[in-house]
């Protein structure tokens, strides 16, 4: 059973590229998963990979990267999810 880590970053963080830049992060970190804008003008992350690698992404995310601020990070472990991630894609 894969695990999975469910992220919401809130903050500045919709219409300042950071769906992309995440993506960009995560691929360089070998993550699979999901990143999409909420309604809330928050973004979520469902990611799976090495805990060290999803630990990195969480600090980088801390780190208010590029254009954005971020003013909050919520991370949850999942057991499982109901889709299986080959990569990481942006959902729009």
């Amino acid at each position: 059973m894969a695990k999975y880590w469910l992220i919401k970053v809130y903050g500045i963080v919709q219409g300042v590229n950071f769906r992309y830049n995440t993506k960009e992060r995560a691929d360089k970190l070998g993550l699979r998963g999901t990143v999409k804008n909420l309604g809330d003008g928050s973004v979520e992350i469902c990611i799976s990979g090495s805990d060290e690698s999803i630990k990195n992404l969480i600090n980088w995310l801390k780190s208010s990267p590029n254009s954005c601020k971020v003013s909050k990070v919520i991370v949850d472990k999942l057991e499982n999810d109901k889709n299986i991630y080959n990569d990481f894609k942006i959902v729009f």
